[in-house]
């Protein structure tokens, strides 16, 4: 269906809801889904949605395909509404050079039409569009929640990128940010926050377990070498047992990606643990998947300067899904509101990672649902509050 007006009569328009957001219609046309976006996302649509606010999502996402794609403007069967940008064929350095400017230039022009004075805009915080999304803000005036995952400057460790980022984050007049510490480096002028630590919601996709008698433990999220926590959890498995299964599903580089399989070739031909890399999935086919294991494993590099600050989302991810949960001792998950569910391990070596798995007693009750709840029953507030609902 095509996108109706962002009003109907004197209702309050829409919240514009910036970020990579997918829907299977961008999916049919080669725009990959990002899925700690997707499901941060799609959870906080949920809550607007249910203190009683109509969401019109704006999608970046661009196509990887070698054929382009007409703007893409949708109503949805929950009220809200979608709208990508069109997109341009994927190519060599010129063409990648020409659909940036076009993404930016399609975006401010979006921003200086919809984003009057007074509007609610939330975005998802990114480097692709920061400098673009600051720079509108600063001319129409809107009302910018900014919704801050990460330092995306810590882990490439480039002065732009930290300049780009002190930028946009100055222009916030609010931020959703999921963890004290975060906030604390970028909310410099004290505005109103809202701590979410990820998506809250109890999922329940009716998952079977997988059979036999094996204890399975799942990494999901990025292959990223920088962060390591797919090799680590790999490389963790040689200390299990026959027990066990190991299992990767996320999202890299095709480098990345060769870099894992072969990891997992090395230690399936000198270990009785099974390892598999069981590709990307999203949606039901993600959800159906964790909840067929018993351990998420949240296996990122201790000593990173991102674990000063960014809050692991596959940790409330596998909680969500009923997983115990194995994580590096760092201090977002330790001083969080769900630590006292996790299984830490303090030493960043394969070994210490295998004994903390082991030390998971799979028959000690454990329900995470309960404790979600009350922290969804929280943000629902604090956003209200800061959205001024």
């Amino acid at each position: 269906m095509r996108h109706t007006s962002s009003t109907d009569g004197g209702a309050r328009p829409a919240v514009l809801y910036l970020g990579y957001y997918s829907c299977p219609e961008l999916e049919a046309q080669g725009r990959p889904v990002v899925p700690a976006a997707q499901d941060k996302m799609g959870y906080i649509v949920a809550v607007l949605n249910e203190i009683g606010l109509r969401v019109r999502l704006v999608s970046a996402l661009h196509t990887r395909s070698t054929y382009g794609y007409p703007r893409l403007d949708m109503d949805m069967p929950d009220g809200n509404s979608i709208r990508a940008f069109r997109a341009l064929r994927y190519g060599g350095l010129i063409r990648r050079l020409t659909r940036s400017i076009w993404m930016h230039v399609a975006l401010f022009t979006l921003l200086m039409r919809e984003g009057e004075r007074g509007r609610s805009v939330i975005a998802y915080h990114s480097l692709g569009y920061a400098a673009t999304l600051a720079l509108a803000q600063f001319v129409k005036g809107f009302r910018l929640v900014l919704e801050v995952e990460e330092l995306y400057s810590d882990i490439s460790e480039r002065r732009m990128d930290l300049w780009r980022e002190r930028v946009v984050f100055s222009r916030a007049h609010a931020f959703i940010i999921p963890t004290e510490e975060l906030n604390a480096v970028v909310n410099c002028r004290r505005r109103p926050y809202a701590i979410v630590h990820g998506a809250y919601a109890p999922v329940h996709p009716g998952g079977r377990r997988f059979p036999g008698r094996r204890i399975h433990a799942v990494y999901a999220g990025t292959l990223d070498a920088r962060k390591g926590g797919a090799i680590a959890a790999v490389d963790a498995a040689r200390y299990l047992d026959g027990r066990y299964h190991v299992h990767v599903i996320g999202f890299g580089s095709e480098n990345e990606l060769a870099a894992v399989q072969r990891r997992i070739e090395e230690v399936n031909a000198s270990g009785t643990c099974r390892v598999t890399y069981d590709g990307l999935l999203s949606g039901q086919d993600y959800s159906r998947f964790l909840e067929s294991c018993d351990i998420g494993l949240s296996t990122h590099r201790m000593e990173g300067a991102f674990n000063a600050t960014s809050f692991p989302s596959k940790v409330l991810s596998y909680m969500r899904h009923g997983l115990r949960v194995v994580s590096a001792r760092i201090q977002v998950v330790e001083s969080s509101a769900v630590s006292r569910l996790v299984s830490f391990y303090d030493e960043d070596t394969p070994e210490a990672i295998a004994a903390a798995i082991e030390a998971v007693n799979l028959a000690d009750p454990y329900e995470p649902r309960l404790a979600l709840w009350e922290l969804h029953r929280d943000f629902v507030g604090r956003l209200s509050c800061i959205l001024g609902v």
